[in-house]
């Protein structure tokens, strides 16, 4: 199973596959979800719903069928517990690890910890640029039991 992060779905409207523009993509997604190949969270709906265009109203339509996967169990509580103290450690200014556990990001390693899934997102790594955290570099630190495929 594949859990979409946010990004892979504004990324999608914004550039290449736009709703109007390509609408076979949007389309091709939910036999995708239908055969439990993609899902994802709760928290990413979230995060996608409260939009004011077209992929808002795509996400409201889907809530039941693809954002299913629940961000508030014991474990996923666990892992995204382990990303805050490992961003500390790494030294990320306070406002950037508030911003990091604020959002979905340390929620959808959580659940694809949880489950062994795959996260798929559109993040690239930062490098030395410490302004955000990214999902990539917490799973691999932390060896968390999610692999995060970059798109």
């Amino acid at each position: 199973m594949r859990l979409l992060d946010s990004n892979v779905f504004i990324t999608a409207k914004n550039t290449y596959y736009g709703l109007d523009l390509v609408p076979a993509f949007w389309s091709w997604l939910d036999p995708q979800v239908a055969a439990g190949e993609i899902a994802s969270t709760d928290l990413v709906y979230d995060e996608l719903k409260n939009g004011s265009d077209e992929l808002a109203e795509w996400v409201k339509l889907r809530r039941r069928q693809m954002f299913y996967f629940e961000s508030s169990s014991a474990a996923v509580a666990g892992y995204v517990a382990t990303l805050g103290t490992w961003a500390q450690a790494e030294r990320y200014k306070e406002h950037v690890i508030a911003d990091f556990m604020d959002c979905a990001d340390p929620f959808i390693v959580g659940v694809a910890a949880e489950h062994g899934f795959t996260v798929v997102t559109q993040e690239i790594p930062a490098g030395a640029r410490r302004k955000k955290v990214k999902s990539q570099m917490h799973a691999h630190t932390w060896e968390l039991p999610a692999k995060i495929h970059l798109r």
